[in-house]
């Protein structure tokens, strides 16, 4: 994964061994990926992707995101007020109001990279369930109750298959640092605190 090698190089060209590793979404299979191949000293899975199976219902549902960011980057008129629309769905928070706003003014901006996103995560390497249960270190899920795009049901059975793996769960739609930053930050703290 793309990502995962991008950050792979930035830790090995500042030096940084054993870190402590955050990936929400996307970010998540990265951080997954990452720490299948590199000592991490935590791993933090925030709306993880990676963690269902990609069979014919995954596929399709990445099918349509795909098409919709397509439409984005092809400049459909109708885009910028369906992605906010959409964007309302995956951050609906109160707290995450301003990040929200600012990522629907670069809304046709973002249309190729989202594209591309969701196009690879109806790939079969895209499951990364069995690379997440042969983790040999501390990892906290923190998943929002309210996440639509990856429910929690859909990824409890790879939560469970985690070695040392602790779930918390917070409001919110997709990103609980972003919108439950307080409550985050303290069991953030927990966690990174009872590390080695």
């Amino acid at each position: 994964m793309r990502y995962a090698a991008l950050a792979d190089g930035v830790l090995s060209r500042i030096g940084i061994e054993r870190p402590l590793v955050i990936g929400n979404s996307i970010g998540g299979a990265a951080a997954i990926t990452l720490a299948s191949k590199r000592n991490l000293r935590g791993l933090v899975l925030c709306d993880s992707g990676g963690l269902v199976a990609v069979d014919a219902a995954v596929r399709a549902f990445c099918g349509v995101f795909e098409q919709f960011f397509a439409a984005g980057e092809r400049g459909a008129a109708w885009y910028p007020a369906a992605f906010e629309l959409y964007y309302k769905v995956v951050l609906p928070t109160p707290a995450a109001r301003a990040r929200r706003a600012d990522i629907v003014r670069n809304a046709r901006n973002m249309a190729p990279l989202l594209r591309q996103a969701w196009a690879s995560f109806g790939r079969p390497e895209a499951d990364l369930r069995d690379a997440a249960a042969g983790l040999d270190i501390p990892v906290w899920v923190a998943w929002a109750r309210r996440d639509h795009v990856i429910p929690l049901n859909r990824v409890r059975p790879a939560i469970n298959r985690l070695k040392h793996g602790q779930l918390s769960l917070f409001a919110g739609g997709h990103t609980p640092f972003l919108e439950e930053p307080d409550a985050f930050a303290a069991q953030f703290h927990r966690f990174a605190g009872g590390l080695s």
